[in-house]
């Protein structure tokens, strides 16, 4: 089987979103997101968020691929990438078809953020950002918009 890669996926937008303890909310910024989205530490695909505070992988077996020419798009005010996932893994085929059948429709960033509180609007903005990868979920992503659409892929 080929590597599978689908194109075009949003990995974060700007707009107000969930932390990860679902309790607050941050804003990222058009201007963050823009100057920020090519800096990445790691661009794993794991198939669960990791567990440790810094992105660290816990194990191999988490890593199903990689995130490819993430960029900045303009148009749809996002920080956007190809996701490539490798089916050398009984788990990374698995992926793929639960991805081609709807299982799995979103992902979720494992960002690091650096932020500030802004007093004239009352919200917590970022001011920084660095990419430990993506993580891919099942439902309610923070971003809503990390939508992977299962019929823009290709093989290679």
């Amino acid at each position: 089987m080929n590597d599978v890669i689908y194109h075009d996926v949003v990995i974060l937008s700007s707009g107000t979103w969930d932390q990860q303890d679902k309790k607050s909310q941050i804003y990222y910024p058009e201007e963050v997101c823009n100057e920020y989205a090519t800096n990445w530490k790691r661009k794993f695909i794991y198939r669960t968020h990791t567990k440790r505070s810094d992105g660290t992988p816990v194990d191999s077996f988490n890593i199903v691929g990689f995130v490819e020419n993430p960029h900045y798009s303009h148009l749809k005010k996002a920080i956007v990438g190809d996701l490539r996932i490798l089916p050398i893994t009984r788990d990374a085929k698995d992926i793929i078809n639960q991805i081609d059948n709807g299982i799995i429709k979103y992902l979720s960033p494992e960002v690091r953020t650096w932020d500030s509180i802004n007093y004239y609007t009352k919200r917590r903005e970022v001011n920084k950002l660095e990419f430990n990868g993506v993580a891919l979920v099942v439902d309610n992503p923070a971003c809503k918009d990390a939508e992977i659409d299962a019929n823009k892929k290709s093989y290679v």
